[in-house]
């Protein structure tokens, strides 16, 4: 490994380590409550960016990877004109977004005001996704970063 590598990589740890004694963090859940979600999101976001290349590399239709991407919606919504008339063409291509995504290691939650997003999921109450970490609220999710 390049030398200089080395040496970001032991001031980073060094660095954590002080703000870590600092704000008096034991365990992960104090973690998480300690620390801005940026510093936990620097792992999940490469996670999520390769859930979703992958999913989206399995699939043949530009409208389905572009589902799984979050350039098209899930709902099928932002439909127009002729694709909106032969709506069900789409649906089948979003049905089949939804496995590729699954088969991935993703999933679909829906998040404020009911859009629905591709996930990954961290742990029981919060996933990432490409807006951000949504945290449980209620029935639905809220982005919180």
């Amino acid at each position: 490994m390049n030398s200089a590598i080395v040496e970001y990589l032991l001031v980073l740890i060094l660095t954590m380590t002080r703000l870590i004694k600092r704000l008096n963090i034991s365990g992960l859940s104090g973690l998480k409550r300690g620390l801005p979600l940026a510093f936990i999101n620097m792992r999940k976001t490469a996670m999520i960016d390769t859930i979703l290349a992958a999913a989206a590399a399995s699939l043949r239709g530009q409208y389905a990877r572009d589902v799984v991407t979050g350039r098209q919606r899930w709902s099928g919504s932002d439909l127009k004109g002729k694709a909106k008339r032969y709506g069900h063409t789409y649906a089948v291509q979003r049905a089949k977004a939804r496995a590729a995504l699954a088969a991935a290691g993703g999933c679909i939650i829906a998040i404020d005001h009911g859009l629905i997003v591709s996930a990954v999921r961290i742990d029981a109450d919060s996933y990432m996704t490409p807006r951000g970490v949504a945290v449980r609220c209620g029935t639905r999710y809220r982005v919180v970063a």
